[in-house]
């Protein structure tokens, strides 16, 4: 991953040799790697419908983009 350069000759029946050409190429691998929760905590009781998060933290390889909090335990597409 990350910035590569390849080079070219060329050779004859002769055995000439000619001068390198070059060519990058920056290569950049999907992310794979699933975010993870840290951090999840509720308070205990509500008194209202709109329940403040205590705490919420999440790390990626890469970035975590944005949370989702819901009441139904199958994970989001």
């Amino acid at each position: 991953a990350g910035s590569n350069t390849f080079y070219a000759w060329a050779k004859d029946a002769a055995g000439n040799v000619s001068l390198a050409k070059s060519a990058s190429v920056t290569v950049t691998l999907p992310d794979t790697t699933v975010p993870v929760v840290g951090t999840f905590t509720l308070p205990a009781t509500a008194t209202t419908l709109t329940v403040p998060v205590s705490a919420l933290t999440a790390t990626d390889n890469v970035a975590v983009t944005g949370y989702l909090i819901n009441q139904v335990a199958t994970a989001p597409t």
